[in-house]
Parts: C-alpha cells; sequence; structure tokens
C-alpha cells in the first residue's frame, strides 16, 4: 500500500467552501478510474486557534507505486486545474508519497 498525502493551505474564510470543495468535486474525480481509494480528511492540529488559516491533509491510498503513478497521470493534472479554477492561489498545496512501515 501507498498513500498519498496533499496538504493544503486554507485561508479560514474558504474553509467550509474548501470542505465542500473536496466532498463534492475532488474526490469524485479523484477516484474515477480507481487507482486510488479509501480518502480520509484531517485538519491539521494548530495550539493557535485564533490563526487566520488552516491546514487539510487529504489521504488517498494506492495499491501500488505504479498505480499511484499512472493516477496522476490520468488525475493530477485535472485535479489541480479544478483546484486553481476553483480557488485561483488562495489555497495552496503540496504532496508526499508515503510508505508504510510495519511496526
Amino acid at each position: 500500500m501507498i498513500i498519498y498525502n496533499t496538504t493544503f493551505y486554507v485561508p479560514k474564510e474558504l474553509k467550509d467552501k474548501f470542505i465542500g470543495f473536496i466532498q463534492q468535486e475532488y474526490l469524485p474525480e479523484a477516484l474515477k478510474n480507481n487507482f486510488v481509494n479509501n480518502p480520509r480528511l484531517a485538519r491539521v492540529y494548530s495550539e493557535n486557534e485564533e490563526d487566520e488559516n488552516f491546514s487539510y491533509a487529504l489521504e488517498l491510498q494506492a495499491n501500488s507505486l505504479e498505480d499511484l503513478e499512472q493516477w496522476n497521470y490520468e488525475r493530477g493534472d485535472i485535479l489541480q486545474n479544478i483546484t486553481m479554477q476553483r480557488f485561483q492561489q488562495q489555497v495552496l498545496g503540496f504532496a508526499t508519497v508515503l510508505l508504510p512501515v510495519e511496526l
């Protein structure tokens, strides 16, 4: 299993719009070709609740690096374009590929 994590930096005033976007537009597009599954969204913890911005981590799972590469080839640009069209440069994201370690 491979974990694909994208962390998004979201202005506080856009948090509800962003979560709705993830649920209604981003995930349906991301899950279209069945190369990734098990989506999870979490807000990154911050001790300062008065902060003007939030960070959200979106996790998707793939069965292999090959599946993830194919998903990124087929869906990556589409998802980036959809996000940019919706939020311009107000929402920024960066992705990390994680390999689980057995404990």
